[in-house]
């Protein structure tokens, strides 16, 4: 057997109570607008209640809450005992729990990303600089290798930590080998005697 919904049992509740009542939808309207203040209780919004169409609002309990005092003193002489309002109020509260959408999950905020740092290179190890200021000396100055080394393709074949240091190292000591060169080319007399020539091989 199908178990009845919450709201289901709530509106058989209802009519129950008003057929013991014997009192109509007119007679039950008319009796409301008697009330000081006057309360809304047309045959609308009680056909609506009392079919399961419609749920009691909890902003509409003073309503609620004389229906159900006008109904179950009547009923009472019919033989149905009262309930009372609190029980009533929890039969309403659990249909209309059962009515109301479950509410949508709340998406946790995105974490933004960091930017990316990107790390100063460190400048050549001085012991390193000398090493490369040694092969300098058994290789020419302006030799093919040194195109080779300084070619994007080498990064395949040489380190990058090899022909990067090579490279920086070679520009600074290949200026201070062609001042050291042409100085020692300048004799005095040469010297004495502008423009001077620079000595061969230099």
């Amino acid at each position: 057997m199908e178990e009845t919904s919450a709201c289901d049992r709530l509106a058989a509740d209802l009519r129950a109570l008003r057929e013991a009542s014997r009192l109509t939808y007119n007679a039950i309207t008319a009796q409301a607008k008697k009330q000081t203040p006057p309360l809304k209780l047309g045959g609308s919004k009680l056909s609506a209640w009392f079919s399961g169409k419609n749920v009691p609002k909890k902003d509409d309990d003073a309503a609620f809450r004389y229906l159900i005092q006008l109904l179950e003193p009547r009923a009472k002489k019919h033989g149905v005992t009262p309930k009372g309002i609190d029980w009533w109020r929890a039969r309403r509260d659990e249909a209309a729990a059962e009515r109301t959408p479950p509410a949508a999950p709340i998406k946790p905020a995105p974490h933004p990303t960091p930017p990316a740092t990107t790390l100063p290179a460190a400048p050549p190890h001085a012991g390193d600089t000398a090493k490369a200021e040694r092969l300098f000396r058994l290789l020419p100055l302006d030799g093919p290798w040194l195109r080779w080394l300084e070619d994007a393709q080498t990064m395949f074949k040489v380190p990058l930590t090899v022909s990067d240091l090579v490279c920086d190292a070679h520009r600074p000591w290949r200026r201070t080998y062609l001042t050291t060169l042409t100085l020692s080319c300048m004799t005095p007399m040469a010297l004495s005697s502008p423009p001077w020539q620079p000595c061969a091989g230099s």
